[in-house]
């Protein structure tokens, strides 16, 4: 991966649904604008961009764009600019919100948010970003439409079972919330199967999957969420940078004589977090983790800080094993940090 320090250009596209504010600025002189514009959000727009770089004379290849991982909108553009030789920096937003109280904005435009991004790259210089696989991309979607999928039916069943407790419930009310949660049902079976049999066409993801549901505690749905929103593990140097993307890495609040207990940050992916929160109380059946629990609790650790402390341990045992490629043993165990 070329360091993102060497490229001569950063720009900074801030992204709307059918809008790109663009602001280029030279790495050795941030302060002067090259250009700025206001181009639309399609192949079009791509294009009319390429135009405003070859104008100037300026290689793609010389060019780091940075964009916020927002929503989808980001996307089709990343892929065209990626393409055409840049190299495409897409970051997390709470970094550019916490960037701009450094630099002290005052207001808040399109325009002024592609000139903080531009900076934003020069300032920081962020890795670069890969296009993932076809396929890997369609199992994300997949085990993302899952979840919305059984978050409907959990609704669904919580009305189902009010009606079945009101009195004079209509009949056809029911009857069309039964259908609704049969109909789901087929949904989620349809897109496990469809899951299924995309990993079973690819030796490395379904090498993956199956490292990953040999840990305790871990099942399909967990495996599933790890593998599809971390790209099968590409781009994490450390477990470490793994758990502060979950948002399971503990963050301490000490200053000067105060101590108060460190807390999850937060800040990363929630549905890798949600999953192995609920892998922990899975993982308490396992005689291993249930004596880790045990014993963080005997320490005065409140219940619920002991589980966030077992899922963290999960995290970094299924990055040391798909690192290893290897399925778990009890001993590897001992191979993560202890919280």
């Amino acid at each position: 991966m070329i360091p993102s320090s060497t490229f001569t250009y950063c720009l900074g596209v801030d992204v709307a649904k059918d809008t790109l504010a663009v602001h280029l600025i030279h790495r050795q002189d941030p302060k002067v604008t090259i250009f700025e514009r206001t181009i639309g959000n399609s192949p079009t727009g791509c294009q009319e961009l390429l135009t405003l770089l070859t104008a100037r004379e300026i290689l793609p290849a010389t060019v780091q764009v940075v964009m916020e991982a927002t929503g989808v909108y980001w996307e089709e553009s990343a892929w065209r600019l990626h393409e055409a030789t840049c190299s495409v920096a897409v970051v997390n937003p709470a970094q550019v919100k916490y960037f701009a109280r450094t630099v002290l904005r005052r207001g808040k435009t399109d325009a002024m948010d592609a000139r903080l991004l531009a900076q934003f790259g020069v300032a920081i210089a962020p890795r670069s970003w890969a296009p993932p696989d076809a396929d890997l991309r369609t199992l994300r979607s997949l085990m993302r439409m899952r979840e919305e999928y059984v978050a409907m039916r959990v609704e669904e069943s919580n009305r189902l079972h009010a009606l079945k407790h009101q009195h004079d419930a209509p009949h056809v009310v029911r009857t069309i919330v039964e259908q609704h949660l049969r109909e789901l049902d087929e949904h989620i079976r349809t897109i496990e199967t469809s899951f299924k049999k995309i990993v079973t066409a690819h030796p490395q993801y379904q090498e993956s999957m199956a490292i990953l549901q040999s840990i305790p505690g871990i099942g399909f749905v967990t495996a599933g969420v790890l593998m599809t929103e971390t790209w099968n593990m590409q781009h994490f140097c450390d477990r470490r940078q793994l758990a502060a993307f979950a948002g399971i890495a503990p963050a301490p609040n000490d200053s000067g004589n105060t101590q108060q207990p460190a807390h999850i940050s937060k800040l990363g992916n929630p549905r890798i977090r949600r999953a192995f929160y609920m892998a922990a109380l899975s993982a308490l059946r396992s005689n291993r983790f249930k004596a880790f629990y045990a014993r963080l609790r005997a320490k005065g650790k409140p219940a619920k800080v002991a589980i966030i402390a077992v899922a963290h341990k999960l995290l970094e045992l299924a990055f040391v094993l798909l690192q290893k490629r290897q399925m778990f043993q009890p001993e590897y165990a001992s191979l993560t940090t202890t919280v």
